[in-house]
């Protein structure tokens, strides 16, 4: 647990803020950017984010639970840690997809996937669609129809305010159209979902 300092005699100690932990990864600022714009103004939560190197699933975890240590954050006093992994239409990912969610389900730390990736969650604001994506490229391609001078790992929150109730409703969808074809849950073969509004469910202003 963050320890806080002791106030003076007589003076109530004032609360500490939560913390959430954000881990994904480390060369993608795309998560980055968005969580620390969504909780800007969030006077009960303080967003944290691990530097993680890795770019597969397990080490993204790994790296999250050494940042959790060493910044002393309790997830049983509170504070909270997601882990935001991209399937990249990859298959042969899913084996280490299946490794990092038992890591992070032992270690109190939620993963949650966007198939094929975070941008997903952004088109998901502006229209419910099930066509699948073949690859990233085409996921920016289609967010750029809405937003046209979004790139990758630039802030998109600005455009994004105000639409969060309707990008919900139709990630929410999109999962009950999953479970109708019978594709598993945490699986590559639900392109496209994201499950980033897992988190924001929890946090939404």
């Amino acid at each position: 647990m963050v320890k806080s300092k002791e106030k003076q005699r007589g003076k109530v100690r004032k609360q500490r803020a939560k913390f959430v932990v954000i881990g994904a990864e480390g060369k993608n600022k795309t998560e980055r950017n968005y969580f620390h714009d969504f909780f800007r103004t969030n006077k009960e939560y303080k967003v944290k984010f691990s530097s993680s190197g890795d770019t597969d699933p397990e080490g993204i975890v790994n790296d999250t639970i050494k940042y959790i240590e060493k910044e002393e954050i309790n997830l049983n006093d509170g504070d909270v840690a997601f882990c935001f992994v991209d399937t990249d239409t990859d298959i042969t990912k899913q084996p280490q997809i299946d490794k990092a969610l038992k890591l992070a389900s032992d270690n109190g730390i939620e993963l949650l996937l966007s198939n094929p990736c975070f941008e997903v969650w952004f088109i998901q604001h502006f229209n419910y669609s099930t066509r699948s994506f073949a690859n990233n490229a085409a996921v920016i391609a289609e967010l750029q129809k809405h937003i046209p001078s979004y790139e990758k790992n630039t802030s998109a929150y600005s455009q994004l305010v105000g639409k969060t109730e309707d990008a919900i409703n139709n990630a929410e969808k999109l999962e009950k159209y999953h479970d109708g074809l019978g594709n598993k849950e945490k699986h590559i073969s639900r392109n496209p979902s994201s499950e980033v509004f897992k988190a924001i469910k929890a946090f939404k202003q």
